[in-house]
């Protein structure tokens, strides 16, 4: 199934046991736009109405945002974040590959050896920033919730 705030939008109010009667009394919205948001697949509401149906189904309004790429969760729950040689400019590919070489390393795995501690640092800069900003966000939950979301979709 394609992603799309319909799709996740029904989801959750499916997974909330709710009919989309009770979802427009809960959210303060009429039924018809429920109805219109999860037929028609390319809409997504102004932020209003998305912050109602987020709250009404008592979830992080970025939950119910399609992605732009799809993402796959490992077996472990997890979300791999992929980079490579292959993305990078000739010129930072060339002395990776030349200093893998030297130190005898493979230079796909020396690449993330380097890469790695940063890209943790970042994400964790980024996290806290985040927590700092939206304190009332917790970000274990969205990213739980997102992962089950994810599943359904590679499902149907």
């Amino acid at each position: 199934m394609n992603d799309s705030f319909g799709a996740r939008l029904k989801f959750f109010r499916s997974k909330a046991g709710l009919s989309q009667q009770q979802l427009a009394e809960k959210s303060g919205l009429s039924r018809k736009i429920i109805s219109d948001y999860e037929v028609k697949k390319d809409i997504v509401p102004r932020d209003s109405n998305l912050y109602k149906l987020a709250k009404a189904l008592e979830l992080d309004s970025y939950n119910l945002l399609p992605n732009e790429e799809p993402i796959e969760i490992n077996e472990d729950g997890t979300v791999s974040i992929g980079f490579g040689l292959d993305n990078l400019p000739e010129t930072l590919r060339k002395n990776i590959e030349s200093l893998a070489k030297h130190y005898k390393k493979d230079p796909h795995e020396y690449l993330c050896e380097i890469f790695q501690p940063a890209l943790e640092s970042f994400l964790d800069s980024e996290e806290a920033k985040i927590a700092k900003e939206y304190p009332e966000r917790n970000i274990d939950k969205i990213i739980s919730t997102e992962s089950e979301v994810v599943r359904y979709l590679n499902k149907k």
